[in-house]
């Protein structure tokens, strides 16, 4: 069973560092809703369905604010900067495949905690993927993972 306290250690980190990100973006101090919680949520979700899910760049690009800033090295700013990542991930690595395991969502930002292989023989990549929703499109993206180990010290696991 993962350790609860390293996961909460792990999202409240990222969470932190995003905050620090947008330090100079005014914060509303009221809570968000859950409606609003959920719906940031559910537009990642269909996001990530669109574009992983289906292969379907056009309605993926949907979801992507025209100013989309990324924070992925791998992946220029903009919608055409990921529909180019999106056409290299899919020619080159046809049998891609990904699982969301964890959604969190809160004040404008989605963090989902996803395992993605290359290849079904892929051991696999755990990643936290976190967005800025702005206006029910995704305008800000950040991520950091790790392979999934042949061997570990502990039981727990990535996923």
């Amino acid at each position: 069973m993962p350790n609860p306290f390293v996961r909460f250690g792990l999202i409240a980190g990222l969470l932190t560092l995003a905050g620090a990100a947008t330090a100079s973006q005014p914060v509303s101090t009221v809570a968000a809703t859950t409606v609003s919680r959920d719906a940031d949520k559910a537009v990642v979700l269909a996001f990530y369905e669109a574009a992983f899910g289906r292969l379907d760049l056009n309605k993926a690009r949907r979801y992507l604010d025209d100013g989309f800033i990324q924070h992925d090295p791998a992946v220029e700013d903009g919608v055409d900067g990921f529909a180019r990542y999106h056409q290299r991930l899919s020619s080159t690595h046809p049998r891609y495949s990904y699982e969301i395991r964890r959604a969190i969502s809160s004040g404008g930002l989605v963090t989902v905690h996803v395992l993605q292989r290359l290849n079904p023989w892929d051991r696999g990549d755990v990643q936290i993927h976190m967005y800025r929703v702005v206006d029910g499109a995704l305008a800000e993206h950040w991520v950091v993972g790790n392979p999934i180990p042949a061997t570990s010290l502990n039981a727990n696991g990535l996923i």
